[in-house]
């Protein structure tokens, strides 16, 4: 009888109120809830760095929240996603309201799913103005960012400073990277 349960598809209200019984994060990817490997050092270190970052930047009214979750709009209530940053401008703490900026902190084991399906449901998300995905093993950002057209993809490497239109501000790779 626990096998069946298990193998039922969740709906994200069902999901919020799970209990894995583990310390495990985890995302619901169509109705199935998936574990999320622990963060390496280097994750933890520039998710820290870009918070710091982020928070000198922002705009009045705007928050940074870390680990935040994500309900993309256009599936159906069986996606929930575990986003590494996001900057929420407007409303109150836990109402809902959707972010203007997403984090994505990149890894051999998740960069698949992140640049792929994860992404591609971001882009739904009608406040959503740029996506940042961060490698992190080597010294490189993609930035995607809503444009009247659709939407933009760049590259920066190196020493390259980021413009984040979304909150009217710049980061430097040097900023995201630094102690690593």
């Amino acid at each position: 009888m626990a096998g069946e349960a298990a193998q039922a598809l969740m709906d994200v209200e069902t999901f919020l109120t799970w209990g894995a019984g583990t310390d495990t994060r985890h995302e619901l990817v169509d109705g199935h809830p998936v574990a999320m490997a622990p963060p390496s050092e280097a994750h933890s270190v520039i998710v820290g760095n870009l918070v710091a970052a982020l928070r000198r930047g922002l705009p009045a009214g705007c928050r940074v929240a870390v680990e935040a979750g994500i309900r993309p709009p256009n599936r159906p209530q069986r996606n929930y996603y575990q986003a590494d940053i996001a900057v929420i401008c407007g409303g109150k703490v836990g109402d809902g309201t959707p972010p203007c900026l997403l984090v994505e902190v990149l890894s051999d084991g998740t960069m698949d799913h992140d640049r792929g399906r994860k992404l591609h449901d971001y882009q739904f998300i009608e406040t959503l103005r740029d996506v940042l995905l961060v490698w992190s093993d080597e010294r490189r950002v993609q930035l995607v960012s809503r444009v009247p057209q659709g939407w933009l993809q760049r590259d920066f490497i190196a020493d390259a400073t980021l413009p984040l239109t979304s909150l009217g501000a710049e980061i430097s790779l040097e900023e995201i990277y630094q102690h690593i």
